[in-house]
């Protein structure tokens, strides 16, 4: 007989699985809705019962109809048997559909029916198992009741595929176990909600829509047994779960500018990486500018000491100018005062013929008979006089002073330019990187054409790459040949006599090395016999060594010019290489100062022209335009000015030039003529002297005035006709000096105020840049620092999205489908999509119970099943929970 307490016990643990199965139930079947009274509405519920391992053993659906009026009630589904659970109406079934005509007389308000069917367990959102262990060891369940220990149930509850949309997208899925807490030792259940209904343990495990579940309950008991697992699954329409659909729909429209906004991002991140390393070397170029700035800085007094020098040539210039206008006008009162010496000449001459002719009129009187010796003797005396007075006028006159002019004065035209010019193509050759530029701008700067350069060095350059490559060549074989002797050497080791195969193959390697070695040295020698021969030797040992040179070394000994002409070329190129301008003509027009520059070196002012102005890194090619460096600039205004001074001094001595060209004939003409006069007046006072035939010597003197006289009067109509000329002509040379003064003093002028703006406004403006080129450099690179973690903001954000998108994809079919969820959706009969949408539905299971059989208990259900349908051992079930209950706390056994 059993112990009745242990009867109770076992009858309270089915009644409590029951009650709660059925509180999950009805708590699932909401209020039917009444709408217009036009159409029927119904309710539906699946239930199910399945062996320990989750088979289905028996399954039906459930259908409440609220008839509202409506007579003939039809349904859709594929059921083995259909059960009429209000009255004896019998329905008409064909194809699926099901059909009942009810009585309209007494037409009841609520018609249940029932239809056996397999069919809705197997389109469940879940697939359902149940396994079983004891102590860890898999056992079946039938050998489990009764036993001590530990048992592990475990249940899996996988989505299935085949269901419909709305079923795996909104149903939830309740899993329930009820334990006696008096019957057993221990009860664990991991991720459940475990509660206490007076001795009753209920596990309580919660599913979401499309989650794959795997449970496990751990019960410890010293008599096992266990009423069954309850699984209830229906769809969420809470009105709070709307949200969740919400949520959906704004997904959906986010998405798409999520997207966007993400490229966007991306697009702007990755702008801003790219950005670091350009702000980088924006910073660098800064601070090479800051040090091309220090540079100009630190070599503006050679600029301030160049310009002290030229405003000191400039004056000289004007002080040796200054005087030729004085000169000028002292040379036009010399000519004035000549011709007035030239007129009162004249009027001698004039005196002089009335005494010739007293003298001839005396000695015709005296031949005649008819005068003295006295008259003659006082006439000559008279004529004596004017004769003396005339050569004393004579005496007085300027001679034939005139130089000869047999130089021209265009050597020193545009030799400013020139030096530019000469500098610059100096300082290409110094810093061509490629041997062919080299070698034709050398041969330029020893006074090759153009083209006949390029075709040289050409010729030149390709052969040195040959004799390069021949070298390079012979190096190798030779390189292979020293491997193959040492190899021969360790083979010798093993094989004295050499006679193997392998030492033959390396001594026919050794001989072809050796052809090889001696057809390249001869090919060698050749060409460097050609290229000694065209004086390329000396080109190449420049081009090698200059490598190796700063550029004032490189001028004196590649160029080949002295140490102080090397010091003025370098200084010239200093200057002139100062801040090269980018990107437009002038600062002021958009450019920019580059940092190729030179740097000079204190030992650029030594006597011996050792200085070293600039490094590898200041090699850069000067421009062909000199307006773009700011040193170029200077340099052109300078080398202008002096071509500019040079032209007018060339004009100056131009004019002069011509001025005495045009009086060198009349002038030479007027002096030759006194002086051949005065040689002819003193002859004549010779043969007065002399002569002992007084007739004789007057008829040739008088003969020889008259001549004379003749040549003096055609002097003073030559000087007469010139003069004009010639004071205009002076009156242009003054005016030309006064000019050129005036230019050279102004040029002067504007030295001095160049350099003293220069200085005035060179300490500031160089404080000024350094600070806001040091500070823009420094923005620039705490910008590039910021900018540099851009790529962790990116990656950052890609996390973030890589979290929100795999968050979604977790409950959007990968995990579960709750942000699938629609509590508004319209829900779908369980047994035909042809049905129209049930008020409520819901799907409850059973599992079979595991527990000792009690032959009583077996013979009373086995009646009572015998009489009753499905739906009654339902009532009956919860008729039984009601009195476990009322008697478990009734305090009754």
């Amino acid at each position: 007989m059993q112990k009745p307490v242990k009867t109770v016990k076992r009858q309270l643990l089915r009644i409590g699985s029951c009650a709660l199965s059925a509180l999950m139930v009805l708590g699932s079947i909401p209020a039917a809705a009444i709408d217009d009274g036009v159409t029927a509405t119904y309710d539906e519920a699946y239930y199910a019962m399945t062996d320990y391992y989750g088979n289905l053993t028996d399954g039906s659906v459930v259908k409440s109809y609220r008839t509202n009026g409506i007579s003939t009630l039809t349904d859709y589904g594929d059921y083995d048997e259909v059960i009429n659970l209000t009255d004896g109406t019998e329905p008409t079934r064909t194809d699926g559909k099901t059909v009942f005509q009810l009585d309209e007389s007494n037409l009841p308000g609520t018609f249940y029916f029932e239809g056996k069917t397999a069919k809705p367990f197997e389109q469940l959102p879940w697939t359902l198992s149940v396994s079983y262990t004891l102590n860890g060891v898999p056992t079946k369940a039938e050998d489990l009741a009764g036993k001590t220990g530990v048992v592990e149930i475990n249940l899996d509850a996988v989505p299935n595929e085949t269901a419909s949309e709305y079923a795996r997208n909104n149903y939830t899925l309740e899993a329930m176990a009820i334990f006696n807490q008096d019957d057993i030792l221990s009860l664990e259940a991991p991720g459940a909600q475990v509660q206490l209904i007076g001795n009753l343990r209920a596990v309580l495990f919660i599913g979401l829509p499309g989650e794959e579940c795997h449970y496990t309950i751990r019960v410890g008991s010293n008599d096992f047994s266990f009423g069954g697992m309850t699984f209830l699954m229906v769809p969420a329409t809470l009105s709070q779960l709307e949200e969740i659909t919400k949520l959906s729909e704004r997904k959906d429209d986010l998405e798409e500018n999520y997207n966007k906004l993400s490229g966007s991002m991306d697009s702007l991140l990755d702008a801003m990486a790219a950005m670091t390393g350009s702000l980088n070397a924006s910073a660098n170029g800064l601070d090479q500018l800051n040090q091309a700035r220090n540079i100009f800085s630190s070599g503006k007094n050679t600029i301030y000491s160049g310009t002290d020098a030229l405003r000191a040539d400039l004056s000289n210039l004007a002080d040796v100018l200054e005087p030729v206008e004085s000169q000028i006008t002292a040379l036009s009162k010399t000519i004035t005062s000549s011709k007035a010496t030239l007129n009162s000449m004249v009027d001698t001459v004039s005196t002089l013929r009335k005494d010739l002719v007293d003298v001839e009129d005396a000695l015709e009187d005296l031949e005649d008979g008819k005068g003295d010796l006295q008259a003659v003797l006082d006439s000559m005396g008279s004529l004596r006089r004017s004769l003396k007075k005339l050569q004393d006028a004579l005496g007085g006159t300027v001679k034939d002073t005139t130089a000869e002019i047999d130089k021209t004065i265009d050597a020193n035209q545009n030799i400013g330019s020139i030096t530019v010019a000469k500098v610059k193509k100096a300082h290409s050759a110094y810093v061509a990187a490629d041997r062919q530029s080299f070698y034709q701008t050398l041969l330029e700067l020893n006074g090759s054409s153009s083209a006949e350069a390029a075709a040289t060095a050409k010729k030149l350059a390709e052969t040195q790459t040959q004799l390069a490559g021949l070298k390079q060549q012979l190096d190798s074989t030779q390189a292979q040949r020293q491997q193959l002797a040492e190899r021969l050497e360790e083979i010798k080791k093993q094989d004295p006599d050499l006679k193997s195969e392998t030492a033959q193959k390396v001594q026919a390697g050794i001989a072809k090395c050796d052809a090889a070695i001696t057809k390249l040295e001869g090919g060698i020698q050749q060409i460097e016999a050609g290229l000694k021969a065209a004086g390329a030797t000396k080109l190449e040992t420049g081009f090698q060594a200059k490598a190796g040179l700063t550029f004032q070394q490189f001028c004196q000994k590649v160029l080949g010019q002295d140490a102080a002409t090397a010091k003025q070329m370098n200084d010239l190129w200093l200057v002139y290489a100062s801040g090269k301008v980018e990107d437009g003509d002038t600062p002021a027009s958009g450019g920019t100062l580059s940092s190729e520059l030179l740097h000079n070196d204190a030992a650029a002012s030594s006597e011996e022209g050792s200085a070293d102005t600039g490094s590898d890194e200041s090699k850069t090619e000067e421009s062909a335009d000199s307006s773009e460096s700011v040193g170029g600039a200077v340099v052109d205004l300078i080398s202008g000015g002096l071509d500019s001074a040079m032209a007018e001094i060339a004009k100056l001595q131009k004019s002069i030039t011509d001025v005495m060209t045009k009086l060198k004939n009349p002038t030479t003409q007027v002096v030759n003529d006194l002086s051949t006069l005065c040689g002819r007046i003193e002859d004549l006072s010779d043969l007065l002297d002399s002569a002992e035939d007084l007739s004789a010597a007057i008829r040739y003197a008088s003969s020889d005035l008259r001549d004379i006289l003749s040549d003096v009067e055609k002097l003073r109509d030559t000087l007469n006709d010139y003069e004009p000329t010639l004071q205009e002509s002076l009156k242009t040379v003054s005016s030309l000096s006064n000019s050129a003064v005036k230019t050279i003093r102004d040029t002067q002028s504007l030295v001095t105020d160049t350099e003293n703006l220069m200085k005035s406004t060179g300490s500031t403006l160089d404080d000024g840049t350094k600070q806001t080129l040091e500070g823009l450099a420094a923005v620039l690179r705490s910008t590039a620092k910021t900018m540099s973690t851009a790529g962790q903001i990116k990656d950052a954000k890609s996390s973030i999205c890589d979290i929100i998108e795999d968050t979604w994809d977790e409950y959007t079919g990968d995990v579960n489908n709750l942000l699938l969820m629609d509590a508004t959706a319209d829900a779908v009969s369980l047994t035909d999509s042809r049905n129209p949408s049930p008020e409520s539905i819901q799907v409850l299971i059973r599992t079979q119970e595991i527990t000792v059989p009690d032959e009583a208990d077996d013979e009373t259900e086995t009646a009572a099943e015998t009489q009753t349908t499905f739906w009654g051992r339902v009532a009956q079930m919860f008729k039984d929970l009601w009195s476990a209950v009322t008697g478990l706390f009734g305090g009754k056994d």
